[in-house]
This record gives C-alpha cells, sequence and structure tokens, in this order.
C-alpha cells in the first residue's frame, strides 16, 4: 500500500530558507566548542529580553525545565495541585510531578481546546497553580 502523509511538521522547508544562516552558526557553535553557555547562549538571552522588553532571561535546554523553574519560582511543590488540561503533551503533567506536585488533568473547552474557568471551578479551594498550554 503506498499512502501519501501529509508531513505533520515540514522542518526542512524551514530550514531550507534559513540554510546558509543555520550552517554558519553551527560552524561556530562547533569551531568554538560552545555547546552549552557561551556566548551564542549568552548572545541569545540578551537578544530574547531585548524582544520581550525585560532586562532579564534564561536560556534553558528544553520545554520541560523552563515548566520546572517556573513552577518552582512560583513555589509549588509537594501537597500542591496544579490543573492541566487534559489534551497537553506529557511535559507538561512531567514537570508538575517533578516539583513535587499533583498533576489534575481538566477537560478543554471543545471549541477553544484550552480549560476555561468554568473547567477549574470544582478544584478552585486546592488549586495552586492553572498550567495553561496551546499546542495548536
Amino acid at each position: 500500500m503506498n499512502e501519501q502523509l501529509t508531513p505533520f511538521v515540514d522542518l526542512r522547508s524551514t530550514h531550507d530558507q534559513l540554510r546558509s544562516e543555520l550552517d554558519g552558526v553551527w560552524k561556530a557553535c562547533v569551531d568554538g566548542s560552545g555547546f552549552i553557555g557561551g556566548a551564542a547562549v549568552e548572545r541569545f538571552e540578551q537578544d530574547w529580553a531585548a524582544f520581550c522588553g525585560t532586562t532579564h532571561a534564561i536560556g534553558v535546554a528544553n520545554g520541560t525545565d523552563a515548566l520546572e523553574i517556573a513552577l518552582g519560582a512560583l513555589g509549588v511543590g509537594a501537597g500542591d495541585d496544579v490543573v492541566v488540561p487534559a489534551n497537553t503533551f506529557v511535559a507538561t503533567a512531567e514537570a508538575v510531578a517533578n516539583v513535587g506536585a499533583r498533576p489534575v488533568f481538566a477537560d478543554v473547552d471543545p471549541e477553544t481546546l484550552l480549560i476555561t474557568a468554568d473547567t477549574q471551578e470544582r478544584w478552585a479551594s486546592t488549586l495552586k497553580v492553572s498550567r495553561q498550554v496551546s499546542i495548536f
């Protein structure tokens, strides 16, 4: 059976548009052996902070780390409930569990595919954080 599949994400076409810039950045990274931290990360953090209109930004390894840091900054930990959408990627709930809190899965609005205030109402008495996620 020969099926024509629609690609979920077509990174090749995006990469092709940026090929020379990506190759140059990759070469500089390899030549300088700056894979973790270093000048490229510092430059990214400065540029991102400026783009966001703030004075500081911190580059992290991945989205899970970013979520864990945000939860920790909010004081979320053992004994806390964090409402997460039932249709989220596993890392959303994983980050909650990694800080010792309990992920509580909530149904989403069928039109927006997001958690609503009505959805969260049943956990209002124990809710520490509601983690909104948009994956669409």
